[in-house]
């Protein structure tokens, strides 16, 4: 029965996105000072595969969101590159039940390389996807969770216009969480 409810669960993850998919755009590429942002490409799903268990003690991403990516990476994930063309970043975006209901999209993961971290890479590259986003006329928002614990994560959320919505805490994580959601209308007025 568990595995029968697993199954369900990356079935109904997996059909959200693809269907909503068709109203999302392909991440342009960005060029930067000393870095560029960009889609993710099918050859660099191992690396981006790779890189989130760097970043998270040995731990896989789940079967579905690497599918997503498999499938569907050039418009739900950027990726971070050196002028060496060293993909040392990455961000995830897919939508969860409550993003439907609230017409946004979910900030699912953010990872940097250490050696690129306090910079200011990670807050440009995640304004450059705030924007991406505000380009669709169907999405209100983006959606992200952060354990309070994690103060660089929340101080950059907020100063990228991220509203805490909701408190609460994790039991899978044993963490005290904040739900937040930065209104796209904030980069659509930027853009004239």
């Amino acid at each position: 029965m568990k595995k029968l409810k697993a199954v369900a669960r990356i079935i109904l993850f997996l059909n959200r996105n693809i269907f909503y998919s068709f109203k999302l755009r392909t991440f342009k590429n960005a060029e930067f000072d000393n870095y560029a942002l960009g889609p993710l490409k099918k050859k660099d799903v191992p690396k981006i595969l790779d890189l989130y268990k760097e970043f998270n003690e040995g731990n896989e991403l789940s079967l579905e969101k690497r599918l997503l990516l498999k499938f569907l990476g050039n418009k739900f994930c950027y990726i971070l590159c050196s002028k060496s063309d060293e993909i040392f970043g990455f961000g995830l975006y897919y939508f969860n039940k409550k993003d439907i209901n609230e017409k946004t999209i979910h900030e699912g993961y953010i990872g940097i390389k250490k050696e690129f971290r306090s910079k200011g890479i990670g807050t440009n590259a995640r304004r450059t996807a705030l924007e991406h986003f505000s380009r669709i006329p169907s999405l209100n928002g983006v959606s992200s969770r952060v354990s309070l614990d994690n103060i660089a994560s929340l101080k950059g959320n907020i100063k990228l216009g991220f509203e805490i919505k909701e408190k609460y805490w994790d039991e899978n994580e044993n963490k005290e969480r904040v739900y937040l959601v930065c209104d796209l209308d904030k980069y659509r007025k930027n853009k004239g």
